[in-house]
């Protein structure tokens, strides 16, 4: 057996989990590339600071570690990861002044989780949402932002509702939905001349999908794991509104279509991330880029 399989084999029987000052971390493996004389595994986010991090396993014995930038913290305004089943609105970002309201959801753990140990279901018949609360972070007016997030829809028997202020009608007022029927992501917005819509794409239940939605400038950037099409805005259009709350997973201006489901990694941004980041975000679940 050659020595990338020996690596590989040990790394797999192995190594479980590793110690990080005085706390004890799991070891997820989000990738991973090998040759005759070291195994690099990516690791996700080993020292807890917002990027994915390198572990080299080198044939001499040796192991060295490479730290990510951090460059995933800048600008995170809100982020629920729901890994702590007790308090599920608990925000984790470097702020942590965000908590949200949770509404009739409950924790899922382990393997039914996509990023990390814990996730959250939005169960049926729906109409269980996280609330955030009325906050200037929230409006964005014409100024780049990101929501990303992870998705596993429940069934396919009506649209859902993924993020939004709850309003038909007030200016900057805006809803995303994955649309069954349609095929694709649905983003509106009022004021805005027209909704804005991806590419068809085919829903499958019990699967997980990456989505970001990024303004960047006078456009809007809609991803699909890691893949992303392009929408012009209104160059003036500004988005959110003081006199609204966040709602997550239900959208109380329109005919609610509530989640049905499940959903993890919830992050948003007061700027527009990289492609590069969002390949970061996305290998976070497991995904891969090219």
């Amino acid at each position: 057996m050659n020595m990338k399989k020996i690596l590989i084999l040990i790394v797999s029987v192995f190594i479980t989990s590793v110690t990080w000052g005085q706390t004890q971390q799991s070891m997820e493996i989000i990738g991973a590339d090998a040759n005759t004389n070291y195994v690099d595994l990516e690791v996700m986010d080993w020292n807890m600071d917002g990027t994915p991090d390198v572990l080299r396993l080198q044939s001499n014995g040796r192991v060295t570690v490479s730290l990510g930038d951090g460059s995933l913290l800048n600008g995170l305004i809100a982020h629920y990861a729901f890994e702590n089943g007790n308090a599920l609105g608990t925000d984790s970002s470097p702020t942590q002044t965000h908590n949200a309201t949770v509404h009739s959801l409950s924790p899922i753990s382990g393997t039914s989780a996509k990023v990390g140990n814990g996730a959250i279901d939005f169960p049926t018949p729906g109409g269980g949402y996280l609330e955030l609360g009325q906050s200037n972070d929230w409006v964005f007016g014409t100024n780049d932002f990101t929501v990303s997030l992870w998705v596993n829809l429940a069934h396919l028997n009506h649209d859902h509702s993924l993020w939004g202020f709850p309003s038909t009608t007030a200016q900057g007022s805006v809803w995303s939905q994955i649309r069954v029927d349609a095929q694709d992501i649905h983003f509106n917005a009022v004021g805005l001349d027209s909704a804005r819509d991806t590419d068809q794409s085919v829903w499958e239940t019990n699967t997980w999908y990456y989505i970001a939605f990024v303004r960047s400038d006078n456009s809007l950037l809609v991803y699909l794991n890691n893949t992303f099409v392009t929408h012009q805005l209104p160059a003036d259009f500004s988005f959110g509104a003081t006199s609204m709350s966040l709602t997550i997973g239900y959208d109380f201006g329109g005919d609610g279509k509530p989640l049905v489901g499940q959903m993890d990694d919830f992050r948003i941004y007061n700027r527009a991330l990289t492609a590069t980041e969002i390949c970061e975000l996305y290998r976070f679940g497991g995904g891969s880029c090219l």
